[in-house]
């Protein structure tokens, strides 16, 4: 399989499933509202930051 292919098919199950953590972003953060995502916690990143930057960089790939 060509690189660019694996690395596709690779982000792809990372978002939808599939992958070898049987852990998916689709299905994690189905449940979470957007105050929950937007909320505040100590001085961390909160959980819309996280996932902004992560589609940010995917998108750029």
């Amino acid at each position: 399989m060509k690189l660019r292919k694996q690395i596709a098919s690779q982000f792809r199950e990372v978002y939808f499933g599939g992958n070898w953590t049987s852990v998916n972003l689709k299905e994690t953060l189905a449940d979470v509202n957007w105050q929950q995502a937007a909320r505040k916690v100590y001085s961390f990143n909160n959980l819309a930051r996280l996932v902004y930057h992560m589609n940010y960089y995917v998108s750029g790939c």
